[in-house]
């Protein structure tokens, strides 16, 4: 008898996902970020979720094989994450703004962090951020050379918010669908939660090296303080530190982590005059059971917008 010989599919290592709306001018450069890897077994799949500029056509010039491209009518970031992992087939999703690039070294360093610790469900690296053409490092909770388990991620991350975000995260799928994805309909926050969730449930691994370039861009970050919408992982924390599923340790390090968060969204919702977004922080459970911290929303709420602006300032510099 003979036999045939059929080829057998193996899924790339990597599926970068690219949730895309409106972002002409940048798209182009986050795909040859990517294109750009020393590491060259992944896929990509771009999610157009009803953008109305020109970024379609633009991602039509890229005829690489490795690229899929997916269009949707506009249902928010987090349905087009969603969908994108769905119609991935990695093992292992890393994530990509379409406004933001990577380094040429960025999916082979995460791929040294799988090899070495196998059994963590979020993976993640250092980042730069540029604004108006030069770049800086944000506050981070580890040093450039640390690479391993982040044991106190409430803690790691009331150090520094730096410590994962949407350009640099890569999910274990199975632990990703096991958290329920992220919250459709949410604008802010969405994927702090995320982040959060599996490594709550899981391990999260870190490395200090640089691999990835965030783009701040001035008129969105102030976009997203004018939403009177407040992050979503805000509930999340509130639930977690007001319920009974956390050890004392981890209690007091996410309760921190959420009193910091509340405080600094307060203060720059109060730079903008966005009033009503403080008020529905003090509807979060630890506020109404902390006249400390109700004082404390209640003075930023009363207090002169210069002070928080001069603050901002400060903050910068320091």
């Amino acid at each position: 008898m003979s036999s045939t010989v059929t080829d057998i599919y193996l899924p790339p290592r990597f599926s970068v996902v690219i949730p895309l709306y409106n972002k002409e001018r940048y798209i182009d450069r986050a795909i040859r970020s990517v294109l750009a890897q020393s590491f060259v077994d992944f896929e990509i799949v771009v999610v157009d979720d009803g953008s109305t500029d020109n970024s379609a056509n633009i991602l039509m010039k890229h005829t690489d094989p490795r690229i899929k491209c997916i269009h949707q009518k506009n249902a928010g970031v987090s349905a087009a994450r969603n969908i994108g992992v769905r119609q991935s087939s990695a093992e292992f999703i890393a994530f990509l703004d379409a406004d933001d690039e990577w380094y040429p070294w960025h999916l082979e360093e995460l791929d040294g962090l799988i090899i070495d610790y196998s059994d963590a469900g979020i993976y993640s690296v250092a980042h730069k951020i540029s604004q108006d053409g030069k770049y800086f490092l944000p506050a981070r909770c580890v040093d450039d050379k640390f690479r391993g388990y982040v044991e106190n991620f409430f803690k790691a991350f009331g150090n520094g918010l730096s410590l994962v975000n949407s350009s640099t995260a890569c999910v274990n799928r199975s632990a990703f669908l096991d958290c329920g994805g992220f919250p459709v309909g949410i604008r802010r926050g969405e994927d702090v939660y995320v982040w959060l969730k599996i490594a709550h449930a899981t391990r999260l691994v870190h490395s200090g090296k640089v691999c990835a370039v965030y783009d701040r861009d001035t008129v969105k970050n102030l976009s997203e303080i004018y939403d009177p919408e407040i992050p979503y992982y805000f509930n999340y924390l509130d639930e977690l530190v007001c319920g009974n599923s956390l050890s004392d340790k981890d209690r007091s390090d996410a309760n921190k982590l959420l009193i910091k968060s509340v405080i600094v969204q307060a203060a720059g919702f109060r730079l903008v005059g966005n009033n009503y977004a403080i008020c529905e922080l003090k509807k979060l459970l630890i506020i109404k059971r902390s006249m400390f911290l109700s004082a404390v929303l209640s003075f930023i709420l009363r207090a002169p917008k210069k002070l928080f602006l001069y603050l901002r300032i400060i903050r910068r510099h320091a």
